[in-house]
């Protein structure tokens, strides 16, 4: 009798390991929608972003709780129309179970617009649009890596602190520069620092020339927001055409996708972000080991946080048994995860849908046999980190009920009240 009962235990296991491995196979792989930009001036933003994503789907064997994962890219060209057409097309005729990526601010924007519509849960991977997970949050979108002010509320005051009292200002014309000089002005104001000029250049523009040629020179320092090819050719301008202020600005500015192609011109240059490729710990280390083995080059914030989003999607796949169907409990069920160990350092998630995160002020260096080069050879540059400011919320210091009530930050607001 009690041969039988330990038969009829172990079948019982067998078969429910069985059955629940027929069932997963049964429904289908699960499909992952990537949205970013591979062709254009964002083109070489895309492919970091996709390495990423690729690089932790490599390393799980497609597979999470025992189904096959596919991933599914689509170009988004970095503009929003073409993001919201690719939305729609992976959602309604490949059936994803969710919908990932996106770099540009307006990308991000117009994709969360269209989440609740489609009912199908969107995951901002590095677009840094403030309003995404502020005045315009929607139900269906979360978002696992920054917003633009955020990372400037800190350095704003850190500006100021460190000496630097009157400032000029480049950004380009779109909400990513909005936001980012919106949120250093606010607190390196308030700290009585004082913007005095703010020039905006058209997102297409590559010659910079004439705008730098217009920067005040009475100044502490330069602070710029540039994107996409105007991030490798700024530095150069500013230094061929003989500027020796400071420069101080956005992470992207120095990421390691456009860093190794930039010259000895970007040694210097200060930046806050939540991750550099820098980060000497076991997590960073073990990704920058296997990216750069992997793709022969250093990884960059796009590629970390698209790999974090593969860790962040496993959690959220196992915690619902891979039940991706039901759609309100992934949902909920991506909005819950807690990742312990990603290549940033930990994080947490607000109320709206933001990571609370460390912001590491980083400043180029050129370093050679630094510990997180794989790949040896000459000195390379790198994000060195100066200082860090921990637990930054979207909403700095500030009530969020209240903060939301204020304007979202344009091209006019705040009012550059020291500019003559």
């Amino acid at each position: 009798m009690r041969k039988l009962f330990v038969i009829l235990v172990l079948g019982f296991f067998v078969f429910g390991g069985w059955s629940s491995s027929c069932l997963a196979a049964e429904k289908g792989p699960i499909k992952i929608g990537w949205l970013s930009p591979l062709t254009g001036l964002w083109a070489e933003t895309g492919r970091d972003m996709t390495n990423g994503i690729e690089l932790y789907l490599d390393q799980i064997g497609h597979k999470m709780a025992g189904r096959q994962v596919v991933l599914i890219s689509e170009d988004d060209r970095a503009t929003p129309e073409t993001a919201v057409t690719k939305l729609r097309k992976l959602v309604s005729h490949d059936r994803v179970a969710v919908a990932a990526g996106s770099v540009a601010a307006p990308t991000g924007l117009a994709m969360a617009a269209a989440s609740d519509e489609l009912q199908t849960p969107v995951v901002i991977v590095c677009a840094a649009a403030d309003d995404v997970t502020q005045r315009l949050r929607k139900k269906w979108t979360t978002r696992i890596s920054w917003t633009g002010s955020q990372s400037m509320y800190p350095f704003g005051e850190w500006a100021y602190k460190k000496g630097y009292k009157k400032i000029a200002a480049l950004s380009t014309d779109f909400q990513f520069g909005y936001d980012t000089l919106g949120g250093f002005q606010r607190t390196f104001e308030e700290a009585g620092g004082q913007i005095v000029q703010k020039l905006w250049v058209p997102v297409n523009v590559i010659d910079l020339g004439p705008y730098i040629a217009s920067l005040r020179k009475d100044v502490d320092a330069v602070w710029i927001a540039v994107v996409a090819g105007a991030a490798l050719k700024f530095p150069k301008q500013y230094k061929d055409m003989g500027m020796t202020l400071p420069l101080l600005g956005t992470g992207q500015v120095s990421d390691e996708n456009v860093l190794p192609a930039q010259g000895d011109e970007i040694i210097g240059f200060i930046s806050p972000l939540q991750y550099t490729a820098a980060l000497e710990n076991p997590a960073n280390r073990k990704f920058q080991e296997a990216y750069q083995k992997k793709y022969k080059k250093i990884g960059s914030y796009m590629a970390s946080h698209s790999y974090e989003f593969g860790m962040w999607l496993h959690q959220a796949v196992n915690a619902v048994k891979g039940d991706v169907e039901n759609k309100e409990a992934f949902l909920k069920a991506i909005q819950a995860v807690k990742l312990q160990d990603p290549p940033r350092g930990s994080f947490y998630m607000d109320d709206y849908g933001n990571p609370v995160e460390t912001f590491y002020i980083r400043k180029v260096e050129k370093v050679k046999g630094f510990p997180l080069d794989f790949l040896g050879g000459e000195a390379k540059k790198w994000n060195m980190v100066i200082d860090k400011v921990p637990a930054v919320s979207q909403f700095w210091k500030y009530d969020p009920k209240e903060y939301m009530k204020q304007p979202a930050f344009t091209k006019d607001y705040p009012a550059c009240k020291y500019c003559q």
